[in-house]
């Protein structure tokens, strides 16, 4: 139940942590950094926060869908900041996680994996 708990936990945190900063105050915006089909999560000026499937780009504004289908648009001078999910990344590292919650126990007690 602990391994469980644990691997749970841990897994909530690595969904959540696994992005990529594409636009920040570091990092300028630029629609080389943004493609058509991809989902993004966007931050804009006042605090908001919207994830989109953006749909296309023009020169003040992005076009996108959120998760349920419903069509916005962003004006680029009101982002502070864009993220992208990296799926792949985050798959991985809950895995290990996982597989780590299973054999670090194992392997301390010196009992086979799955062991009692």
């Amino acid at each position: 139940m602990k391994n469980l708990f644990l691997s749970l936990s841990l897994s909530v945190i690595f969904l959540n942590s696994c992005t990529t900063r594409v636009v920040s105050a570091n990092k300028p915006y630029s629609d080389a950094k943004i493609s058509n089909g991809k989902t993004y999560i966007f931050f804009s000026n006042n605090g908001t926060k919207k994830i989109l499937n953006v749909e296309r780009i023009d020169e003040t504004t992005i076009y996108g869908k959120d998760v349920n289908g419903k069509d916005f648009t962003i004006q680029k001078s009101e982002i502070s900041k864009i993220n992208k999910s990296n799926t792949l990344a985050t798959v991985g590292l809950v895995v290990l996680a996982i597989a780590l919650a299973f054999t670090i126990p194992a392997y301390v007690k010196n009992e086979p994996v799955g062991g009692r």
